[in-house]
C-alpha cells in the first residue's frame, strides 16, 4: 500500500506515525509547549512505549503491570514501578513529613 502511494505521489515523503517512532510525541510536545527535559513517558510496553520515549529523548518509566511486556533489545526505562502509587510514595518520602 505504501509503495503504491509513493509511486502515485513521488513528491510526498511518507512518515511513520505509530509507536515506537517519535513523531506523535514530538507533535504533542509542540502542542503542549513542554520541554523534553520536563516530560516523562509512562508505559507498560518496552518495545513500543518505552522505545518511543527513548527515541523522542524523554525519560521513561515502565509500569510493570499484570500485562506481560515484550522485551526489546537495547530499550531500558529510567525507572520501573509496579504501580503509579509507587511514584506517589517515593515523592512523599523525598518531600519528608508535613510540618
Amino acid at each position: 500500500m505504501t509503495a503504491a502511494v509513493v509511486a502515485a505521489v513521488p513528491s510526498v515523503m511518507p512518515i511513520v506515525v505509530g509507536k515506537p517512532h517519535p513523531f506523535l510525541i514530538e507533535q504533542a510536545l509542540e502542542h503542549l509547549v513542554t520541554a523534553k527535559r520536563e516530560t516523562i513517558m509512562f508505559g507498560d510496553q518496552l518495545a513500543t512505549d518505552i522505545a518511543a520515549g527513548n527515541a523522542a529523548g524523554l525519560r521513561s518509566i515502565l509500569l510493570a503491570s499484570d500485562v506481560p511486556f515484550n522485551a526489546a533489545t537495547g530499550v531500558v526505562p529510567d525507572r520501573v514501578v509496579s504501580s503509579l502509587l509507587d511514584l506517589l510514595d517515593a515523592a512523599s518520602k523525598r518531600a519528608g513529613p508535613l510540618s
